[in-house]
Formats: C-alpha cells, sequence, structure tokens
C-alpha cells in the first residue's frame, strides 16, 4: 500500500453531505457522477440500486461508488435510511487488481460511526472548499483505504465539459418550464451535487443563477420586440409569479421590467 502522503495527494474530496429519508423529499432515480462516492449508513435499512440489482444495506454498511456508475440509495419506509456521504475526484477504487463498479462492505467498524459526527462538524466550521486539508477527514478515508487494502487508479475527466454542456443545454431549452435542481437530475439522471459541482467548474456560475440569467435576457428581448404585458412576459419566460419576477428583474438592470420597456422605447424612437 502506498503511503500516506501519497494517498491523499491523489485524492480530491468535493463534497460531504448527511442525508436522513424524508417520503415528501427523496427521490430514488438513477444517476451517474463522474467522482467516487463513498456512502456510510448510520441508521435505517433499504437498497443500494446498481447494475440491475438491489444489495442491501444497513446501519454499519458502508458502499463505494466508482465513476460514471448508475446508481441510486432506496429507503424502508418503517426504517428509514440516514447516512453519510463523501465525494471523492480524480479517482477510482481498486481491490485485489480488479476494479469493480461498486464495493460493498457490511458492519464495518465502529471507528467509522465514532467519526462521522465530528467530520460533519469539522466540515461545517473549516473550509468546506478544502476538505483535504480536514484532519478527520483525511482520517476516514485513510481507515477506509486500510479496510478493504484497496488502491487507486487516476481517472480520465475527458468528458467534464460535454457534462457541462449537456447540463446548459437543458437549461436553454427548458427554461420556460418550472424546473429546480431536482428535476434537471431526474430528467438528465445525474446527481444533483455533480450537477452544481460540473457546472460551477465550467462556466463559474450555478445552474439555477444561470437559469435566472436565461429568463431575464429572453425576457428582455420581450419588452423589446413584443406588446405581451408584463405579467404575460413573467409566465412566458417561467418566472414563478410577476412579483418575483419584477424583483429579479430590477435588481439584475436597476429598473421594473415596465419602465425598462419604456426606456427602450425612447431609444428606439430617437435612433
Amino acid at each position: 500500500m502506498k503511503k500516506i502522503e501519497d494517498i491523499l495527494k491523489q485524492m480530491e474530496p468535493i463534497y460531504i453531505h448527511h442525508s436522513i429519508y424524508e417520503k415528501t423529499d427523496w427521490h430514488s432515480t438513477l444517476h451517474t457522477h463522474y467522482f467516487s462516492e463513498i456512502l456510510y449508513v448510520l441508521n435505517g435499512q433499504g437498497g443500494f440500486l446498481a447494475d440491475g440489482q438491489i444489495t442491501p444495506i444497513e446501519k454499519g454498511s458502508l458502499i463505494v461508488v466508482n465513476p460514471y456508475v448508475s446508481h441510486t440509495e432506496v429507503s424502508s419506509e418503517n426504517t428509514p435510511l440516514e447516512y453519510f456521504v463523501i465525494g471523492i475526484n480524480k479517482v477510482q477504487f481498486t481491490n485485489e487488481d480488479q476494479q469493480k463498479n461498486f464495493y460493498a462492505i457490511k458492519h464495518t467498524q465502529e471507528v467509522f460511526k465514532n467519526l462521522i459526527p465530528l467530520i460533519l462538524e469539522e466540515a461545517k466550521n473549516g473550509n468546506s472548499h478544502d476538505l483535504c486539508k480536514l484532519p478527520l477527514c483525511q482520517l476516514f478515508l485513510i481507515d477506509l483505504m486500510k479496510l478493504e487494502d484497496f488502491s487507486l487508479e487516476n481517472v480520465d475527466n475527458k468528458r467534464l465539459n460535454k457534462d457541462g454542456a449537456f447540463i446548459k443545454d437543458y437549461i436553454d431549452h427548458h427554461f420556460k418550464e418550472q424546473i429546480s435542481l431536482e428535476s434537471i437530475s431526474n430528467s438528465l439522471h445525474l446527481d444533483k451535487y455533480y450537477i452544481i459541482h460540473i457546472f460551477k467548474q465550467t462556466y463559474s456560475d450555478t445552474p439555477m443563477n444561470y437559469l435566472l440569467k436565461v429568463r431575464l435576457m429572453k425576457a428582455k428581448e420581450l419588452l423589446i420586440n413584443t406588446d405581451y404585458s408584463v405579467a404575460e412576459i413573467a409566465e412566458i419566460v417561467g418566472f414563478s409569479s410577476q412579483s418575483y419576477f419584477n424583483q429579479a428583474f430590477k435588481k439584475a438592470y436597476s429598473l421594473a421590467p415596465g419602465k425598462y420597456r419604456k426606456q427602450e422605447k425612447i431609444i428606439a424612437n430617437f435612433i
């Protein structure tokens, strides 16, 4: 096994989050992401779906998912899932020189359970953009490598720009609809954390902020070139209400939509 320093240099943790099953806000939809993901079940029961089969998971189960593997988690309603996830960029995991799509490990060491609340607190109080330097996060990853004698392989991320463009194209074509991160995730079968990360990496903006910009740009065109009312334009470009449209437009352009239209007509007549 490589030295600890070498392993940590290869890994690039990109997010840490904590999920609890809630019937009204849980989408068990198959999705993929370009990074590896480590999932540790804190409580509850359910299943991990990948490769066309469901692997039962319960308290103490640990799943390591390699990049570009279509998967999802399904929770029992009676004993809802609660789990901890770390996203790891640039690497995939192998074991005994055999690279699998995912690894399911049951009843892992108590050290993982004890570490996780501390890691979540560490990430909350520390620099979330530099997870590699969080000592407890490092300890978790090193313990994981030792647990199954994992080794790492570098991942070619050439498709990152293509995925970013794919997400942008979806927003460009569906901006009139009431879309959200969840609906984009469900439609494209991509993890919503992946969507946020790769879009920001590709376009230096968040998907939802880009959506707002597209809607406002289209609204400007309609204000200048049509006689639709402000309320009609708000609805056409996908705003949930006229008041929200007015607020967003004024914040972006320092003018209310109606005043912007009058100003543009004055300019057009003068020219």
